[in-house]
C-alpha cells in the first residue's frame, strides 16, 4: 500500500483530497461539520439551546478556538475590527469588559461571546458597511 499524501493546498486541507490510493479523506470543514451533525443526531443530547448553537458556530467558522487568528480575522467567531467597529464594541460592551483593541479581544472568551451574541440580535442603526449597495 502506498502512503497517504497529505493534502498541499487549502482546499484540501478544508473540504477534502483523494490519497495516493484513491480514497477520498476528509478536510477540516467536512470532518468538523459531520462532528456536529452527530452531535445533534445523537438521542442523548435531546435538549439544545443556544449554547449548542455557538458552540457549532465556533467550530463551523473553523477556528480551534478563542485564541484563533486568520489574518484580520480574530477569535472563535473570526471577527474583524471593521465589525466590531461598526458595533461600537470597543467603546461600549468592550469597554465594559476591559477590551479596548483587537489584542485584548482576543484574549477574552467572554467578550467574544458577547460579540457574537450583540450580532446575532442585530445592531441598531444601518446596515453593515460590507453589505452597502451603491
Amino acid at each position: 500500500m502506498a502512503p497517504h499524501r497529505k493534502p498541499k493546498d487549502s482546499w484540501g486541507q478544508t473540504y477534502g483530497y483523494t490519497d495516493l490510493d484513491g480514497n477520498f479523506r476528509k478536510g477540516t470543514l467536512l470532518t468538523k461539520k459531520d462532528e456536529i451533525r452527530g452531535y445533534f443526531k445523537n438521542p442523548h443530547h435531546s435538549h439544545h439551546d443556544f449554547r449548542d448553537f455557538f458552540g457549532a458556530l465556533g467550530v463551523l467558522e473553523g477556528s480551534p478556538g478563542y485564541g484563533s487568528q486568520n489574518g484580520d480575522y480574530k477569535g472563535i467567531y473570526q471577527m474583524d475590527k471593521e465589525y466590531l467597529d461598526y458595533m461600537d464594541f470597543f467603546n461600549t460592551y468592550g469597554k465594559a469588559l476591559g477590551v479596548r483593541k483587537m489584542d485584548d479581544f482576543l484574549k477574552n472568551p467572554i467578550a467574544q461571546e458577547a460579540a457574537r451574541l450583540l450580532s446575532m440580535m442585530g445592531t441598531p442603526g444601518t446596515c453593515h458597511p460590507s453589505t452597502r449597495i451603491g
